[in-house]
């Protein structure tokens, strides 16, 4: 018997402690995203977390913006450019999480496993599993569980030290301080999206976890990831940067846009906030 309480007391502190911990990282799809990969590497000098590269007819590579991995994804029938994913990183494995958005109401798809053998005989590769109705469909909400979590752990930290040494590169990135979501049915989406595990929420539509961006749900009439909002040390001289390469676009007295045009329609805000 004293088995089964200590089992059961074991079992209730893994739910209670279960949750999302951060923005893993996210991505747009584009049928130009070497070129967009390149922009933010060699223009906007950011680091790297994975060079460019062609598996098939996929393509992937990421940059890091401090707290975040950029991933820009090209595949075959992609035409046109989106951010098109949020990946959410977990506390347990896929598996044993899942149990909890069970147990919390989140509704989800089953997990679809990408895994392979090393050459040294490790496993590596990830388990993704969407989530459904916690944020429209069109922001492509999932949860990722890299099997070499260290591995990928100490990968990021690498970028974003380096971004720090280099004070964020010409732009002066700090951090990226949301990814904004529009949605069609706020209010159902508040109340979905609460649900999740380790989530902070206040009065603004701001969701937050212990690491990382935090996501911002606004009423628009097009569902999906709107844009993506960027902390930089100066707007003055982000902004004289991005005059100087002729990627400046709209902006005020709080916050700066890339030109649009030169990032395929993509929205990039920077602000000092």
């Amino acid at each position: 018997m004293k088995y089964c309480i200590l089992f059961g007391l074991l079992s209730i502190s893994i739910s209670l402690n279960a949750q999302v911990t951060k923005v893993e990282h996210f991505f747009a799809g584009s049928p130009k995203a070497a070129e967009l990969f390149d922009l933010f590497k060699n223009t906007f000098l950011l680091p790297v977390v994975w060079d460019y590269q062609t598996w098939g007819d996929f393509s992937s590579g990421a940059i890091t913006l401090g707290n975040v991995a950029f991933e820009f994804v090209g595949y075959e029938g992609v035409n046109k450019t989106t951010f098109e994913g949020i990946a959410l990183e977990p506390q347990q494995s896929v598996e044993e999480f899942i149990t909890v958005l069970d147990g919390a109401q989140v509704m989800h798809d089953t997990i679809e496993p990408n895994t392979f053998v090393m050459p040294n005989g490790s496993v590596g590769g990830w388990s993704n599993v969407t989530l459904r109705n916690l944020l429209p469909d069109e922001a492509g909400l999932f949860i990722c569980d890299y099997k070499s979590r260290e591995k990928v752990f100490q990968n990021r930290k690498r970028a974003s030290d380096t971004l720090a040494i280099i004070n964020g590169g010409p732009l002066g990135i700090v951090l990226l301080k949301e990814i904004v979501v529009g949605s069609t049915d706020v209010l159902l989406h508040q109340k979905e999206f609460a649900k999740l595990p380790g989530i902070k929420t206040n009065t603004d539509d701001l969701f937050s976890f212990e690491q990382g961006p935090s996501i911002r749900l606004v009423r628009s009439s097009i569902n999906g990831i709107d844009r993506i909002v960027i902390r930089v040390h100066s707007i003055e001289k982000a902004g004289e940067y991005l005059k100087s390469q002729g990627l400046l676009g709209k902006s005020s007295t709080t916050s700066i846009f890339v030109d649009t045009q030169m990032v395929d329609g993509l929205l990039i805000e920077m602000t000092e906030e």
